[in-house]
């Protein structure tokens, strides 16, 4: 268990946490990359891929009193965190963020952000943390951008949702060479 300086406490990802990451991706196809519907095989799959691959972490994130609407779940987390195609000789890594739909509207998503890049900076000694957003998900390039990521570039027509195209923004932070994470 982490608990970052911004005060969520990441906790690495287990078997209780599939079922409401399940019906979040489920339910939120509109706001990712890849358009998959996932069931409990699919999931447990996944889940046994990603423990066993060094290249990549995944968290439960909380916080202290987490202020959420009413969720089916009564789940104490507020939503996942995931570093993934960590490298260590490039020391750097791709970062993404779930907020449970039942915890969205209350700023979860740049504090999410901002746990794991401390995470990354100063437990993994990582020194730059990319991300991709889809074009039209401005809640999320917006956070990451209030959390000091940089637009890197646009990859035009990148995804296909929806029947039509849509761009891929590329962020990253990069660690300030004065920086004490």
């Amino acid at each position: 268990m982490y608990i970052s300086a911004a005060g969520p406490t990441l906790r690495k990802l287990t078997r209780d946490d599939l079922e409401m990451l399940k019906v979040h991706k489920n339910n939120n196809q509109t706001y990712y990359h890849q358009s998959i519907l996932l069931n409990d095989e699919d999931q447990d799959a996944w889940f046994e891929k990603i423990s066993k691959d060094p290249s990549c972490l995944y968290f439960s994130v909380s916080v202290p009193q987490p202020k959420q609407k009413y969720c089916a779940f009564k789940h104490w987390s507020v939503g996942c965190l995931k570093l993934t195609n960590i490298h260590p000789i490039h020391r750097s890594a791709m970062i993404g963020q779930d907020v449970w739909e039942c915890c969205q509207g209350n700023g979860y998503s740049s504090k999410l952000i901002g746990a794991g890049v401390e995470y990354a900076l100063s437990v993994l000694n990582l020194h730059r943390v990319e991300c991709e957003v889809i074009d039209y998900n401005t809640r999320s390039w917006r956070s990451y951008e209030e959390r000091g990521f940089k637009l890197e570039g646009v990859k035009r027509d990148a995804v296909y949702k929806g029947g039509r195209y849509h761009d891929s923004r590329i962020y990253a932070f990069v660690k300030p060479p004065w920086s004490y994470v």
